[in-house]
């Protein structure tokens, strides 16, 4: 750097990108979660997200970051990373708290349970077991770019366990609405036991 360039700040830090913020961290049984961006409401609805799943065995997730204005959100409501088994979650304190309330519940739930689901499927099934479950769904490929979102293995994956986790409450439209039968077999499928929901069709 020239002389001329230097003074009292040179030797200042620049701040750290908001996105890259660690705020706090939940507990779960497999470990701590790293909260990027976070709040304590944020970090009580993502522990309680996160214990819908105790059942099951818990999301190994590394790390959540909420951040509604990273590029990738402008299309998507989340993202889970397999390289490093992290969330991104495209909402913050100001999107998930309304009427002084700060609780998931809607559509903000359905995605955070959505992308845990992605999270668990990657740590609890293996490629038989997912295999099977394109086998029953009638779906080619697990999760390949050039495929629509419902034509995804892992996209079915993930609603399903959604939709079981949720008690049978979430209308799958986005996946043409399977049948309930259907999808109380590919749950048993993926996790080996049968959803809280009966079946009327």
């Amino acid at each position: 750097m020239p002389a001329e360039g230097r003074g009292w700040w040179t030797g200042l830090r620049s701040p750290t990108p908001l996105a890259q913020r660690v705020t706090g961290e939940v507990e779960t049984p497999t470990g701590k979660v790293e909260v990027v961006n976070g709040s304590p409401a944020l970090e009580a609805a993502l522990g309680a997200a996160l214990d819908l799943f105790a059942d099951l065995g818990t999301p190994e997730v590394s790390s959540v970051t909420f951040d509604p204005y990273d590029p990738f959100c402008r299309r998507y409501a989340g993202r889970f990373s397999e390289v490093d088994s992290s969330l991104l979650l495209c909402f913050d304190q100001d999107t998930l708290c309304r009427d002084g309330t700060c609780a998931l519940d809607g559509r903000d739930l359905e995605v955070v349970v959505h992308e845990l689901g992605h999270v668990w499927v990657h740590g609890h099934t293996d490629a038989a077991t997912r295999q099977a479950l394109m086998d029953l769904v009638g779906l080619e490929r697990w999760n390949d770019p050039d495929d629509r979102w419902h034509e995804r293995g892992t996209e079915w994956a993930a609603e399903t366990l959604t939709w079981g986790v949720l008690g049978g409450e979430q209308d799958l439209v986005c996946m043409a609405r399977p049948s309930c039968a259907l999808l109380v077999r590919a749950y048993t499928l993926l996790t080996g036991a049968a959803p809280g929901v009966s079946c009327s069709d």
